[in-house]
């Protein structure tokens, strides 16, 4: 038998949130959302950004309920191919497979019975 909500009797379900947190601030700032951006790398410098980065992964480490896993970022060379210039870009990898992962996993375990994917 499952708890159900008191006011409305509607059954209450394990629903379990996964958040590709890099594509969600790249979407909101593409969209022109920013205010729903904590961090504003326009705003800082290199080192501030890192900084405010770090503040805000601590600020979440502090909920109960949330566990954050990272992805990791490749040096990815780039040529102009009018100039022959060379420069370096990191792009993210495996995030998405570290996810659909986490999520099999707590669906197998009966971790939840609804999942929910923001990226």
């Amino acid at each position: 038998m499952k708890a159900s909500d008191s006011r409305l009797g509607i059954p209450q379900r394990r629903v379990t949130a996964y958040v590709d947190g890099f594509n969600l601030y790249f979407g909101l700032r593409d969209s022109g959302l920013r205010r729903h951006i904590w961090l504003d790398p326009l705003h800082q410098q290199r080192e501030e950004k890192r900084v405010r980065q770090s503040t805000y992964l601590d600020a979440l480490s502090t909920l109960p309920l949330l566990s954050t896993h990272f992805g990791h970022f490749l040096e990815k060379k780039q040529t102009c191919h009018a100039c022959k210039s060379i420069w370096y870009r990191h792009e993210e990898k495996k995030t998405d497979v570290l996810i659909a992962s986490h999520m099999l996993a707590d669906a197998f375990d009966g971790t939840c019975e609804d999942l929910m994917l923001v990226s």
